[in-house]
């Protein structure tokens, strides 16, 4: 709204009619916003659109770019500088998706993300922005609705290392973008947000198994193997329930057979909760509990559980001579 303006010669009802003006001029500008306020200088920033980067399935890094309209502008018709202030509307401390929209999510339920801002007429090199704080660097503004096109670049950065040890679902951050030239601060219109959806990243894994071979048995005394692993879990503190199934296994338990089909061999298996084994906790039909790790699908390449499998003396004694041989079926389940 420009600013009205009277010429009057005789003083002092020029003076009057003056504070007149000036005081309806105050009244009725206060709901409007600080580039019409202020009537010779422009300062603006369009609103960025939504990123949304779809469904990310181990597939590397994210990035993506948008062009928007910054304003800093003066009555000379001469770009100003300006800078950018970008702060997440959901908690401070860092820019973060939160798996479900929540708040209060954390750890494998939440996904860092940066921002980095450059200006194509500025010349500057992008700017990694802190979260709350002003970028360092000056921008150089443009007129209203500028006329040269977009100038303000807002890049958004997830990198695949940070998405590769999230809990599975949909995550969801809202932001909000400032602009500031000299005293004068405005905030975008509107907020937006970044989102994806991880998929391709299980509830539980299990790796780092082998094969175990007890070997020709000497006659004498009983035979034990520790098998070490690493159990994954999306659950709260990687908690999970295990279970084992085998080829050779009845209501009493498990047995290995001979290929031939002979005889067999009872086969207790122990479990423990560390990759440090051995187990000691008898695993028939039942379940068995633990915390893996809910970070790391791999474990960071360590075991966190061990199953202890021992074959006893007079079983091995009293078993007719042959080839013996079975398979086990871990289950592991998410609690």
């Amino acid at each position: 709204m420009p600013i009205s303006r009277s010429n009057f010669r005789f003083g002092f009802i020029q003076t009057k009619i003056k504070l007149a003006v000036v005081a309806l001029f105050l009244i009725f500008s206060l709901p409007l916003s600080i580039e019409h306020a202020v009537a010779q200088r422009s300062l603006s920033i369009e609103t960025a659109r939504d990123y949304n980067f779809g469904i990310w399935a181990n597939a590397g890094n994210l990035s993506s770019t948008q062009t928007l309209c910054a304003v800093a502008w003066d009555a000379k018709n001469a770009g100003r500088n300006y800078s950018v202030l970008l702060r997440n509307l959901i908690a401070g401390g860092g820019y973060y998706l939160y798996l479900d929209g929540d708040v209060n999510a954390t750890g494998t339920s939440r996904i860092q993300i940066s921002f980095a801002h450059a200006d194509a007429f500025s010349g500057n090199t992008y700017e990694t922005l802190i979260e709350g704080s002003w970028e360092t660097q000056k921008q150089k503004g443009q007129a209203p609705g500028c006329p040269n096109g977009g100038n303000s670049h807002l890049r958004v950065n997830i990198e695949s290392t940070e998405l590769a040890s999230k809990r599975g679902g949909d995550y969801i951050g809202y932001f909000r973008q400032s602009i500031k030239e000299g005293s004068l601060q405005v905030d975008a219109i509107s907020t937006f947000a970044v989102s994806l959806t991880i998929g391709g990243v299980p509830n539980v894994q299990i790796s780092h198994l082998d094969s175990i071979d007890f070997g020709a048995y000497s006659g004498f005394g009983d035979l034990s193997a520790d098998e070490s692993f690493c159990v994954y879990s999306a659950s709260y503190n990687g908690a999970y329930r295990l279970s084992v199934s085998s080829t050779g296994q009845d209501v009493n338990g498990h047995f290995i057979e001979e290929v031939s089909g002979l005889g067999r061999i009872p086969l207790t298996i122990l479990y423990a909760a560390s990759g440090a084994g051995p187990g000691s906790e008898v695993i028939t039909n039942n379940y068995v509990y633990g915390q893996g790790d809910s970070a790391s699908t791999d474990c960071s390449g360590k075991e966190n559980t061990t199953l202890t499998l021992q074959l006893s003396e007079s079983d091995l004694q009293s078993a007719p001579t042959g080839t013996y041989s079975g398979q086990l079926t871990i289950l592991v389940e998410p609690e």
